[in-house]
């Protein structure tokens, strides 16, 4: 195989990858995996999530990540939460309150309005 081909071929394996997610600290830059992540959440202007017991804020939007990892099994359980599917283990529905059961043993709301979205992610009827 031509060394040209070679790198297409390496470039479209690459596109099979979730897209990286940066996290600042001071002059530092880290990068992680979305199917690492259990959660993010929404806190004031900023998006924060936890990897290794330690918890990293994001510039980005909730709007934007929700876009962005969509298509990698993120679901938006409420204005505020996008969640990774492969880490719920229960969704409990108590009259008409629901909440997602992660596997961090994290609780995470589940709004009225986003219940129908996250039950045909889930694969329930």
């Amino acid at each position: 195989m031509s060394e040209r081909l070679e790198g297409v071929v390496r470039r479209l394996g690459r596109s099979q990858d979730p897209p990286r997610i940066a996290a600042r600290i001071g002059s530092s830059l880290f990068f992680f995996d979305p199917r690492e992540i259990a959660r993010f959440r929404a806190a004031n202007k900023y998006v924060a999530f936890q990897d290794r017991q330690r918890e990293y804020l994001l510039d980005e939007s909730i709007d934007s990540l929700e876009t962005r990892l969509q298509a990698w099994g993120f679901v938006r359980a409420h204005r505020s939460e996008l969640v990774n599917t492969r880490n719920i283990v229960a969704l409990h529905v108590e009259g008409r309150s629901s909440t997602l059961e992660l596997s961090t043993h994290e609780r995470v709301s589940v709004s009225r309005r986003r219940l129908a979205a996250v039950r045909e992610v889930l694969g329930i009827e």
